[in-house]
């Protein structure tokens, strides 16, 4: 069960009711997506969230998952990252502690611009671990990996999440 609060809003001292993203559907990680973290999968993962309309449980089932990019989410609404357990692995290669290797990044699409918009997204149940060979220890030039890259969002949830191994903030 999530989680909702009911929070004065800062100026009005109205309350408001967030609840969970409105949601019609779950669709399960195709099966062709290597779960084994043996291969890299960041082009098919975000190929297939692309593919997902809003509206829509976006179930990891549990696997394991090598990424040298991280799981974009642009301008999208009312949808829920079920990782189901999932472990989402930064590739030792990736480019460092570049911010779009952080293993999810919301508001942002890869070769275009911030985009700003995206509302009613829940992301729970990942472990998360980036690439980071010396945890703890700053690397000029890679701080801006994160385990979540969260950006001009609404309505956001985040909960049931391990980080570990990023450059940066464990959310940025």
């Amino acid at each position: 069960a999530m989680p909702y609060l009911a929070a004065p809003l800062p100026t009005t001292g109205r309350s408001v009711t967030w609840g969970p993203p409105v949601t019609s559907g779950t669709v399960v990680i195709p099966g062709t997506i290597d779960p084994t973290g043996a291969t890299d999968v960041a082009a098919a993962i975000n190929a297939w969230v692309e593919s997902v309309p809003d509206g829509r449980i976006l179930d990891f089932n549990g696997g394991t998952f090598k990424l040298s990019q991280g799981i974009q989410l642009s301008n999208r609404h009312n949808l829920v990252l079920w990782g189901h357990g999932a472990t989402l692995n930064v590739a030792a290669g990736a480019s460092g502690g570049d911010q779009l290797t952080s293993p999810i990044v919301v508001g942002h699409k890869y070769g275009g611009s911030w985009t700003l918009g995206s509302a009613d997204i829940s992301i729970h149940d990942f472990t998360i671990v980036g690439n980071n060979p010396t945890p703890g220890t700053f690397v000029p030039g890679s701080e801006a990996q994160a385990n979540l890259e969260l950006t001009g969002c609404t309505r956001l949830e985040v909960y049931d999440i391990a980080g570990s191994n990023a450059y940066g903030d464990f959310a940025f």
